[in-house]
């Protein structure tokens, strides 16, 4: 089951998002105002965000979502008046991740719903994970990690195998001090008897390095471990 929060302070359009969200067997949460409208219970650790494009709020809109949805896909309803290219432009620059025209209703509207779905699952399937502050994403198949400056998503260095391992756990257990023993285990798997404590040092060292200004996020705990913030 997909999870779909709407954020809109149009009744109308909450409805019609509503019934085509139900013909596709996807969780709809929606909200007038956010994040105090937002109702309980909070939707799950992904899923795909609707916000109504807004052109003097989207920047704020779209920085207060990705820090209290990491790793949601992100998409802005824009009135089918103002859908011209410049406007999808825009919005995407603003960090969206798809849009959708507000006019669309019935068959058309669970259509793009649906391709804006696909491409949410596709999107969670090719990222490992993403920070608790969702400014750094990993993707997991490709060793490669990605930061989120100024809305936009740039690519970082290469990682090795062992780095992104490391990486997937940090960003899984954000503020947890993570033993020595749980990270040998947990990335070296049954070979973790015959690594030695200096192995595991220099794989983080060098996951610092590339992490470049994020690398000071992840901190030795002296006699225990690692844990990023």
């Amino acid at each position: 089951m997909s999870d779909l929060l709407v954020i809109s302070r149009d009744p109308h359009w909450r409805q019609r998002l509503q019934a085509a969200a139900a013909a596709l067997g996807a969780r709809l949460w929606g909200a007038r105002d956010w994040p105090a409208g937002l109702a309980r219970p909070q939707p799950a650790s992904s899923g795909m965000g609707i916000l109504d494009w807004d052109a003097g709020a989207t920047a704020v809109r779209a920085e207060r979502f990705r820090k209290d949805f990491p790793g949601w896909y992100m998409v802005f309803a824009i009135p089918a008046p103002g859908l011209s290219a410049g406007d999808v432009a825009a919005a995407l620059a603003a960090g969206a991740d798809g849009v959708i025209a507000q006019d669309l209703t019935g068959l058309r509207l669970t259509s793009q719903l649906r391709l804006l779905l696909r491409r949410s699952s596709a999107q969670r399937r090719d990222c490992g994970a993403v920070s608790s502050a969702g400014d750094i994403r990993l993707h997991a198949r490709s060793c490669e990690v990605s930061f989120r400056r100024r809305g936009r998503w740039s690519p970082g260095r290469g990682l090795t195998r062992k780095e992104a391992a490391l990486l997937s756990v940090f960003l899984g257990h954000p503020g947890r001090v993570l033993e020595r023993g749980t990270l040998l285990e947990t990335v070296w798997g049954e070979a973790a008897g015959r690594v030695n404590g200096e192995a595991l040092d220099k794989q983080v060292a060098g996951l610092r390095r590339k992490l470049g200004a994020h690398g000071r996020r992840l901190r030795t705990v002296r006699g225990r471990g690692y844990r990023m913030i």
